[in-house]
């Protein structure tokens, strides 16, 4: 059953507008609580334990707070994908950070005390007999856990929390737009002019060559990895073509060149040697990343990854 909700800072945002998460729902989402807060939940429901015919989907603000929900049935709700977009999107404008995901149908799609009385089991779904609702309290083999039992599992933390590298806040993009603003000045509206000013700025100040990697799935690798595509064939392919799991030296960037690999026209041109096999490759500056997160170079490429993404 699939189950992946999460949402890559720089996936394309679910909301449909063209512009990566990180810089659109996540950033405007209202303020909420740090840490692994607000945490996304996705329940799967059906008639039995192999047919789903709804998915119910939560937001939890803090451990205080009552569940935001929304819910979904059908057939095939499980694997529409239309369905997998719209709870992402929920997640996205909430600003959710973790996703927990039930494995199988916790019980059936009626509801205890709307389509059949409290205590009883639902005359529906004989299959759930004696399995949910207030019954289930006395099911051995209860699939659901309680956030808290989440929480004491030694693998929670590494399965749902984020780095924090990877926590980004509107205070770190207001850092970002100041520092690049030095750059090529508040009143730069020629986007021509400003880009020839901060590549000066790259040119002399980056300290090459850098081990580099791609921040997501370059261009040509989303049907593989989005799309479901053949991975056997995405396998092969990419012995020959870049991907961005693949560590890369940037030997050197250049102004006004484009090559089949690049996502977006008008972006500087990283020329990169692939450390495994000395390929070279011509690739968008902005979709690459520093390994060294500690290094200038990791700033200086976050800093124009992130103005020319959003300056577009």
């Amino acid at each position: 059953m699939p189950g992946n909700f999460e949402i890559d800072p720089y996936d394309p945002c679910p909301c449909g507008s063209g512009k990566k998460y990180k810089f659109c729902c996540r950033a405007s989402a209202p303020p909420q609580a740090h840490g692994k807060y607000p945490i996304g939940t996705v329940a799967y429901y059906g008639p039995d334990d192999k047919t789903t015919t709804k998915i119910a989907a939560g937001v939890i603000v803090d451990e205080h707070a009552t569940p935001v929900l929304e819910r979904w049935t059908g057939e095939n709700v499980a694997n529409d994908p239309a369905v997998r977009q719209q709870i992402k999107h929920f997640f996205a404008k909430n600003g959710v950070k973790n996703v927990v995901v039930t494995e199988g149908n916790l019980g059936c799609p009626h509801e205890e005390g709307i389509d059949f009385p409290v205590g009883q089991d639902c005359p529906l779904c004989p299959f759930w007999a004696g399995k949910q609702g207030t019954a289930r309290r006395n099911h051995a083999d209860a699939k659901s856990k309680s956030l808290a039992q989440l929480e004491e599992e030694e693998d929670f933390a590494d399965e749902f929390e984020l780095d924090e590298d990877d926590e980004d806040t509107q205070d770190d993009y207001d850092e970002i737009f100041a520092r690049v603003e030095k750059i090529v000045g508040p009143d730069t509206e020629d986007m021509g002019k400003a880009m020839d000013r901060i590549f000066a700025h790259l040119e002399a100040n980056l300290q090459l060559p850098c081990e580099v990697t791609g921040i997501e799935d370059f261009q040509w690798e989303e049907p593989y990895i989005v799309g479901g595509w053949d991975y056997e064939e995405y396998d092969q392919l990419k012995k020959v073509q870049p991907s961005y799991e693949d560590k890369y030296q940037l030997l050197g960037i250049s102004k006004g060149e484009y090559s089949e690999w690049m996502l977006f026209s008008g972006d500087l041109a990283a020329h990169v040697k692939r450390v495994s096999d000395g390929k070279v490759f011509v690739l968008g500056l902005a979709e690459l990343k520093a390994t060294d997160k500690q290094s200038q170079n990791y700033q200086l490429l976050r800093d124009y990854g992130v103005w020319f993404v959003n300056s577009r």
